[in-house]
């Protein structure tokens, strides 16, 4: 599943943007000074520049390529592929961009708060001891709503290139849903922490008090997002995306015997969808082998072979095996504790702080995912690899499988990703550590102290600002 940079980021901008309301006089009582006619022009105008953005950047792709005919592109050297990955990027920056200057100028967070007198409800109303506008669950959809809004206007015509490259009509509902699973896990996340919030809220306060202190609220934050991704991601995401269990035969067979194996306990194999779906990817998702699913998409199998498969599905298992899954989570786990550190040190002492503090969070957000993290999830797809080598006794049929997903889906192999690099840079990287048993062994080894020095490096972080906030 892909990261949605874009929504992170307009989290951020909300949460920003509310703290910094609260903690000044800009907010006033009657909330944003503009009409309610002139907030809706706002973020209708909004959605319709993240539909035009949408379709600048389709309809550039469709004109390299002319409308599919030339996928490795039409009198230029760079790929059609590269080329819509840069202009996508491109076009969330902007849509976040005019999403926090709408933010700004709306004043959106306060206005927000006023949501009880839109449906007559007294301003002050309370559920126990939580006003309503207080809700941190009610306010986050209200707050994001409009920016998932212009991202799915944004989606729309992505719809007819996928269709295109696939050769058939996606239904327009299939494929929103289709996109809508794949940004989730941010407003997952984002829910949790709202539905804490607003418990804490609701329970009297001698329920609560303990938990106000800052060391106890570092825990239950790290505790809850333990909870989710060990937990509740695993099974919505098999709920989510309708998985079922894999049909008899003799793929089952052949991925049975390969999981037993390997060595790695999982709970079920299963389609990434269902049986007609158009997902072309696989994944072992999970940390606990009770939450553990291995989930194979239905068009995955269709385009290649049993052997193929199974090198796929070995692949995916290798990231189980060398604990790549727990070392996601630890490297995810580093970035919220350094975003909370930043929160805190950085000024937003007026407009022209908060700008600058918002806009050094969100540059080093991209720069540590896109950078260090990225360089993390290259290493860890080049150590699958090279476990999906070892486990099928020769490095071709995932070397085939590569090469043969790429071309399905028109991209070069020398076209490079920030999480997996090329498809040629991971060929010769599991040519080459296959080749020599010493190599590969060392090269396990560089990433197995890795990741026990980034987790104890981690774990050390938050444990001194834990005890160092405790009474």
């Amino acid at each position: 599943m892909r990261i949605p940079f874009d929504l992170i980021a307009a989290i951020l901008c909300i949460e920003g943007l509310a703290d910094f309301l609260a903690q000044t006089q800009l907010a006033q009582p009657e909330g944003s000074p503009v009409t309610l006619a002139g907030m809706a022009a706002v973020w209708a105008g909004f959605i319709l520049i993240c539909w035009l953005l949408g379709e600048w950047v389709i309809r550039d792709t469709e004109w390299r390529s002319r409308f599919g005919m030339y996928l490795s592109g039409f009198a230029t050297k760079r790929h059609p592929s590269v080329t819509l990955g840069w202009a996508t990027n491109a076009s969330q920056v902007i849509s976040v961009l005019l999403f926090a200057a709408a933010l700004w100028y709306l004043q959106w967070p306060a206005v927000v708060k006023q949501w009880p007198t839109w449906f007559g409800l007294p301003e002050d109303a309370q559920w126990g001891n939580l006003y309503l506008s207080q809700s941190a669950l009610i306010a986050l959809p209200l707050s994001i709503g409009p920016f998932v809004a212009g991202m799915a206007a944004g989606w729309l015509p992505r719809r007819r290139l996928i269709s295109l490259l696939r050769g058939e009509k996606i239904p327009l509902a299939a494929f929103l849903l289709d996109e809508a699973r794949m940004a989730w896990v941010p407003l997952i996340m984002s829910g949790v922490q709202a539905v804490i919030r607003d418990l804490s809220g609701i329970l009297p306060e001698h329920y609560t008090a303990w938990a106000a202190q800052p060391g106890i609220a570092i825990l239950l934050m790290l505790f809850g997002a333990v909870f989710t991704s060990v937990f509740v991601i695993p099974k919505l995401v098999v709920w989510l995306f309708r998985c079922e269990h894999i049909p008899e035969g003799e793929l089952k067979q052949r991925l049975e015997a390969l999981l037993a194996r390997s060595g790695v306990k999982t709970r079920h194999i299963l389609t990434w969808g269902p049986a007609s779906g158009h997902m072309i990817n696989a994944c072992v998702m999970g940390i606990l082998p009770r939450y553990r699913y291995v989930l194979i998409g239905p068009a995955l199998v269709e385009r290649i072979s049993l052997e193929e498969t199974e090198a796929v599905l070995a692949h995916e298992l290798g990231h189980a095996r060398y604990g790549h899954l727990t070392l996601l989570f630890v490297v995810l786990l580093a970035l919220s504790e350094l975003v909370m550190m930043l929160l805190l040190t950085l000024p937003d002492e007026g407009p022209i702080s908060l700008i600058l503090k918002m806009g050094a969070l969100a540059g080093f957000v991209f720069v540590y995912i896109r950078i260090f993290f990225g360089a993390v999830l290259r290493q860890c797809e080049y150590e699958a690899d090279l476990a999906s080598a070892e486990m099928m006794g020769s490095p071709l049929p995932l070397v085939s499988a590569l090469e043969k997903l790429g071309d399905s889906a028109g991209h070069s192999p020398t076209e490079w990703t920030w999480h997996h690099g090329s498809i040629a840079q991971r060929v010769a990287s599991v040519l080459r550590l296959s080749r020599d048993p010493l190599n590969s062994y060392y090269f396990h080894r560089r990433q197995r102290r890795f990741r026990i020095a980034f987790t104890l490096t981690t774990l050390a972080i938050i444990g001194a600002e834990i005890f160092s906030k405790l009474p």
